[in-house]
């Protein structure tokens, strides 16, 4: 997370990165970019099957994200009637998302603030876990899921 926000506040923004591990090995990196929500679903759907073809064990990703607090009327229906990317009251920040294939997961958030001139200013990073990272790896999931009833 610290070289994350170091290019976050240098360059104003964090491309989307997915590194790919075996045990402590990196078995492929991607750079992920999202044109819509169909796109983010289809990458993600790719990265499962490069999961499969590495035999990969281990996932990492890095990037910016939107966030806002769920309604309460969200709460009570139990769904997001709007994504956080169009709300008025969203908030920016940078996200590390890790997730193995034997169920262990952890998330990293760091809020971005925006000077006048448009700069960035990451805030110090804090345990989160939104669940909304891991909606769009749950093709990962469910690829892993797949391999071990084969034998993979």
């Amino acid at each position: 997370m610290a070289t994350a926000r170091k290019v976050m506040e240098k360059d104003g923004y964090h491309r989307t990165l997915c590194f790919l591990y075996k045990g402590e090995i990196v078995t492929a990196m991607q750079d992920l970019e999202f044109h819509d929500q169909e796109t983010k679903i289809l990458t993600f759907e790719r990265i499962a099957d490069l999961v499969e073809s590495t035999r990969s064990d281990g996932v990492l990703i890095i990037g910016e994200v939107w966030t806002a607090v769920q309604t309460e009327t969200e709460k009570q229906l139990q769904t997001i009637l709007f994504p956080a990317r169009d709300r008025l009251d969203r908030t920016e920040g940078l996200t590390v998302y890790a997730v193995t294939r034997d169920g262990r997961h952890a998330e990293l958030y760091s809020v971005v603030e925006r000077g006048p001139n448009g700069e960035a200013h990451c805030g110090e990073p804090a345990v989160a876990d939104f669940g909304g990272s891991a909606n769009a790896i749950l093709p990962i999931k469910r690829r892993w899921a797949d391999m071990e009833k084969r034998g993979i």
